[in-house]
């Protein structure tokens, strides 16, 4: 047990170490966007959040020892992982409901302690350079939907945090040309959790399909395909029971809560949907019924500031309103009422200003992402080295799986009148795979252009001052 501790404490050590000494800028990094995740976590009311008492539902339905029906809650479709402990909590220790929630959102926390983490694992088994630990964790930090979703009870922080686990794993499989049994077993339980948190983690196994699969073409061998046979077998029994359950219970391997389109067709959705900027209202009222229905407004809004209203906008009668509510009592339009308190007259304008000054660290993630596409066409590249290919496609692939795949739900399901299957928050397992890609690229062009990168660096520090404070809830609630 003591050689287990002091490993841990050694590894962690490692992590945050440039070459002999901690680099103490990346620590502090860190500790702020974990101490900020925790007052989160801690303070903001569990029963605000997207489809909140649906997921509560889910967890009092599990706790009777059955699978959720539709009798239970709409958010029936949605596997079980997330729900099982604040459900045992219920179940053995017999407590009420708002404190399975609140150990809900301290799980989170725990989840995001550990995501956190592991990507300045990745990086440093990539680079040994604490320059890309330091820049992509920054940008990780910028993420006002991280520290969200983070609060709210929901799949998608266990996506994003089994999302990652997956891909350190997969990076070893990469870096050893090899795969041994413990690993396969395992990399295969990480990618059957991710399909068992939420169904957006069904895009990461197939980028860890796709990987293998260029992976075997490169390296030919028969041990190696019997180890990777084992750890999708492994995955295919972890999560395929209640994707089964869905198909006998439901008639459809992917049911939902909403009846899709009879068909697939771009057409499904107006030209705005693809189109729109959403323009001037994006930087001056960034607030729902603004551009409704319009993915990239939304989408940007959402990642940037709280377009929907379940975490930086409130409002508050006897109890507090989400954003659903203060949308029915017209407050968004009318901005406040007499026996209401809320913070909208001032919100779309602060923001507003958000949106903008997030186009400095919206630019820098384009940029990176651009030349990294080109980076793959390209034999030579001045940013990026030719080992860094592999690693870098494998982060590439999980964000055009997922996003193809996202586009696919939105085109799908529609909803002509919001757009409401517009959140930033079902994507939350990509963002640690942008900041990443963001600072490897970061790191590459410091070698070339040191003082450019310090400005950009210095930049986003400016950026992360600012956006201060918009990371902490305005749904504040003591947990006693």
């Amino acid at each position: 047990m003591n050689d287990t501790f002091h490993s841990a404490i050694k590894e962690i050590q490692i992590t945050f170490r440039d070459k002999s000494k901690t680099d103490w800028l990346t620590v502090l990094i860190f500790v702020a966007l974990n101490v900020i995740q925790l007052y989160n976590s801690l303070f903001h009311d569990p029963f605000i959040g997207y489809d909140a008492r649906g997921h509560l539902g889910y967890i009092l339905a599990l706790s009777r020892g059955n699978l959720v029906s539709p009798h239970d809650t709409h958010e029936f479709f949605s596997p079980p992982l997330p729900y099982l402990l604040p459900s045992l909590s219920l179940l053995v220790f017999g407590v009420k409901i708002t404190t399975a929630a609140k150990i809900a959102q301290l799980i989170n926390f725990g989840l995001s302690l550990g995501l956190s983490f592991l990507v300045l694992k990745i990086i440093s088994e990539i680079t040994p350079r604490i320059e890309a630990r330091r820049y992509s964790l920054l940008v990780l930090a910028l993420f006002p939907v991280y520290y969200k979703t983070f609060s709210f009870i929901r799949g998608e922080p266990y996506v994003a945090f089994f999302s990652v686990l997956s891909v350190l794993y997969l990076l070893r499989i990469i870096r050893e040309k090899e795969i041994n049994r413990a690993l396969a077993i395992k990399l295969g339980l990480t990618l059957g959790f991710c399909a068992l948190s939420r169904q957006w983690g069904i895009f990461v196994i197939f980028s860890a399909i796709l990987s293998f699969a260029i992976f075997l073409f490169k390296n030919r061998s028969l041990p190696l395909l019997k180890s990777i046979t084992l750890c999708l077998c492994i995955t295919f029994l972890t999560s395929s029971w209640f994707y089964f359950s869905l198909l006998y219970r439901f008639g459809s391997l992917s049911a939902f809560a909403r009846s899709p389109t009879t068909e697939f067709s771009l057409k499904n959705q107006p030209s705005s949907f693809y189109f729109s900027l959403g323009y001037p209202e994006i930087f001056l009222k960034p607030l729902r019924p603004s551009f409704c229905n319009q993915f990239i407004p939304i989408m940007y809004s959402e990642v940037w500031g709280d377009y929907w209203g379940y975490f930086m906008c409130f409002g508050k009668k006897e109890n507090y309103l989400d954003g659903s509510e203060m949308e029915r009592l017209d407050l968004y339009n009318e901005g406040k009422k007499s026996d209401i308190q809320t913070n909208l007259s001032t919100m779309g304008k602060d923001l507003g200003r958000l949106n903008l000054v997030s186009l400095l660290p919206s630019a820098l993630i384009f940029v990176s992402l651009v030349y990294t596409a080109l980076a793959f066409i390209r034999k030579k590249s001045q940013i990026f080295t030719p080992s860094l290919k592999p690693q870098l496609f494998l982060f590439y692939s999980i964000l055009v799986i997922t996003l193809t795949g996202y586009l696919w739900f939105c085109i799908r399901y529609p909803n002509y009148e919001k757009g409401d299957t517009i959140k930033a928050s079902y994507l939350l397992h990509l963002f640690p795979f942008t900041a990443i890609i963001v600072g490897l690229f970061l790191n590459g062009l410091h070698t070339i252009h040191p003082k450019i990168v310090n400005f950009i660096f210095a930049t986003l520090l400016l950026c992360f001052a600012h956006s201060l404070p918009f990371l902490t809830t305005n749904y504040f609630k003591l947990p006693w």
